[in-house]
């Protein structure tokens, strides 16, 4: 780890360094413009008390930030479309599946059928599936199925809502960035 000048677009930035690699993520822009500080005035500069002082040397109030005019389409959907993407992305893992469970009795037309697609469910319970649990009987002299089937998600609450607000505080940041500066605003 470490510390790098590197120079981008003809500024200089000075940026953190992993594994012999240039983080740009992790990096800071010089200033490269002078900077003017006001310091004491000479005496020359001093008003008696008789002058008074000047509205030119007053320093200006600094203004508010002013929102950008009405969004467009397009800006909305650059500020919507990454944060939903990242939430569907991380919406399956709020759901658990805990078990499923078929019972029942089977029957094809044909005994052989019936037959086979029991020696496949029997090879399907030998397979180290401890979620999946298969009570079917087969019935060889009458075709259909009779039977029920259950299956057990858990709903993990409090997942939900951490996915939940990290979509909220994406969206929102993405919102006051293309509404308050003027850098535009990337996909991704």
């Amino acid at each position: 780890m470490g510390i790098a000048l590197q120079i981008r677009d003809g500024k200089p930035y000075v940026c953190v360094v992993l594994f012999n690699r240039a983080i740009p993520h992790l990096s800071l822009r010089l200033s490269t413009e002078k900077k003017t500080t006001h310091s004491a005035p000479s005496e020359a500069e001093v008003p008696t008390q008789d002058q008074s002082i000047s509205p030119s040397h007053s320093r200006p109030p600094s203004e508010p930030l002013k929102p950008k005019n009405e969004l467009k389409a397009m800006d909305w959907i650059r500020i919507g479309l990454p944060p939903t993407l990242r939430f569907l992305k991380r919406f399956p893992k709020v759901f658990s599946l805990y078990y499923v469970l078929v019972r029942g009795h089977f029957g094809l037309e044909d005994p052989m059928q019936t037959g086979t697609l029991y020696g496949y469910q029997r090879a399907l319970l030998a397979l180290p599936f401890k979620r999946l649990r298969l009570e079917l009987v087969p019935n060889f002299c009458s075709q259909g199925f009779i039977g029920q089937a259950r299956i057990a998600i858990g709903i993990h609450v409090g997942t939900l809502l951490l996915i939940a607000l990290g979509f909220a505080l994406h969206a929102s940041l993405r919102y006051v960035q293309t509404r308050y500066t003027s850098r535009p605003l990337r996909f991704f």
